[in-house]
């Protein structure tokens, strides 16, 4: 069985989600400072998990990003840039590799191009954009003119080739080869194990979430009108850092109900 998910806000959570009543935690850690919360509960599920079935965290964070990470390193395979990169036993695909560079290649010039007509415009928070693991671009967007960012580009980018997803402040334009669900289905047929469960709670999670053959579950903070016929989503209506902990012990009762199944 397959367990792919999402991290930020579906498994992971940064300190805003934080109460009096989240107490019992593990944390992570970036230039000595804690950057991101799992509960020990959670925690705890995610190891047994690991044993029994195969983890696949997706991510849109990069490479280095991800591996500031402590909870998902030890995963046989990881899925970070949206898609953009196969890590196995920590080590990059180097098929998957092969065919993203190919695809690269074709729409490199583009991407530069709108990089430096983004860092022209007063939208961009310090006019700065940068391009993620040589993959993507990422910017931040001043909050009173996103608006302003959403028409822009609309009329900048070819949509035949790229595509853009805006949350919060955080604006990302991926070229249309690179997504969770391509990166996800690659690993799906690689493994050879086509009963997957899914975890995601993004725009940018909705393509590999209709991938799952067995679950899938969306926290209900972030997607609220999920358009969708499937008849296997779970909506996880406990917001915040507990969502992931609930996510966690579903998950598990699915896998110990499929043993039970075994035995018998």
């Amino acid at each position: 069985m397959i367990f792919a998910t999402d991290l930020d806000r579906t498994m992971i959570f940064s300190e805003k989600f934080l109460n009096d009543k989240n107490k019992d935690l593990v944390v992570g850690y970036q230039d000595g400072k804690i950057k991101s919360y799992m509960t020990c509960k959670a925690e705890k599920i995610l190891n047994e998990l690991k044993v029994k079935i195969t983890v696949i965290p997706c991510t849109t964070r990069s490479r280095e990003q991800f591996e500031r990470i402590p909870y998902f390193q030890d995963c046989k395979y990881i899925v970070c840039a949206n898609g953009a990169i196969i890590l196995k036993n920590g080590q990059e695909d180097p098929q998957w590799k092969m065919v993203m560079q190919e695809n690269l290649f074709m729409c490199i010039k583009e991407l530069k191009e709108y990089k430096e007509q983004l860092e022209q415009k007063n939208f961009v928070t310090e006019n700065k954009v940068s391009i993620v693991d040589g993959y993507f671009l990422f910017f931040k967007v001043k909050s009173n003119l996103k608006m302003k960012c959403q028409e822009y580009l609309e009329t900048l980018l070819n949509k035949k080739k790229f595509y853009y997803s805006i949350s919060g402040k955080k604006v990302y334009i991926f070229p249309s080869f690179i997504s969770k669900e391509s990166a996800l289905k690659y690993l799906i047929d690689r493994i050879g194990d086509n009963s997957v469960i899914v975890a995601g709670d993004s725009e940018l999670d909705f393509g590999m979430i209709n991938l799952a053959t067995k679950r899938a579950f969306i926290p209900v903070y972030e997607v609220k009108n999920f358009d969708n016929k499937m008849k296997n989503i779970t909506f996880i209506h406990n917001s915040g850092i507990f969502s992931g902990e609930l996510i966690l012990e579903e998950v598990k009762n699915i896998v110990e109900k499929e043993e039970h199944v075994d035995v018998n």
